[in-house]
């Protein structure tokens, strides 16, 4: 499990969602960058950290200095990062499968080929994974989104530890290839309707007001 902590986690502390969430049993932590996940390490969390949101780059020297693992969506960031810190990074190779938010894309068969292929030869590859982008809404898409995540997994010449593509919704549509999932929303006890007949669960927090 690694529990989704980005954007202060959603409001309430990332710290304190991260805390809970590892004491409940999260193995993994999934802040969006690399300044968030420095501040988790700064609180002394200690348990493996993915970032894979890096619209202005990746801080190569900050990740490997506080051990967390980036993603990369293309042969140039990887290539890149691999030059700045070849010997210690851990990277995971993001898949866009459709959500259109990074990642390379599922159809250029080529690039991710050639990406897997220097992962592959790398010391530190950890795992391969997409996102649902309409999990919640459209299921439909969601077999489309693994079907096309299926042929990416095909092309790899290993497959890393970790495999995985599950936000909150999409872990019901789990499959056995997934090796890990990225509850976010799920954490504070809101279940999205896909979910909701095979789960309870109870709201972690309220919020009150006087009108």
């Amino acid at each position: 499990i690694m529990a989704v902590v980005k954007a202060d986690g959603y409001g309430p502390g990332a710290v304190t969602v991260a805390k809970a969430a590892v004491a409940g049993g999260a193995g993994w932590l999934g802040p969006a960058s690399v300044a968030e996940a420095s501040a988790l390490r700064a609180a002394r969390l200690t348990v493996p950290i993915l970032t894979w949101l890096h619209p202005s780059g990746i801080d190569a020297e900050a990740a490997a200095a506080t051990r967390v693992d980036v993603a990369v969506g293309s042969m140039d960031e990887l290539g890149t990062l691999l030059a700045q810190a070849a010997s210690t990074m851990r990277v995971h190779l993001h898949v866009d499968t459709g959500m259109s938010r990074g990642g390379i894309r599922w159809s250029d068969a080529a690039e991710v080929a050639e990406t897997a292929r220097v992962l592959a030869a790398a010391s530190g590859w950890e795992g391969v994974f997409t996102h649902f982008h309409s999990a919640d809404s459209d299921p439909a898409s969601v077999a489309c989104q693994w079907e096309r995540f299926r042929a990416v997994l095909e092309l790899l010449p290993r497959r890393p530890p970790l495999i995985h593509a599950a936000n909150s919704a999409g872990m019901a549509f789990l499959r056995r290839t997934h090796t890990a999932v990225r509850p976010g929303l799920l954490l504070y006890g809101v279940a999205p309707r896909p979910l909701s007949p095979a789960i309870a669960v109870k709201p972690a927090m309220e919020l009150r007001a006087r009108v």
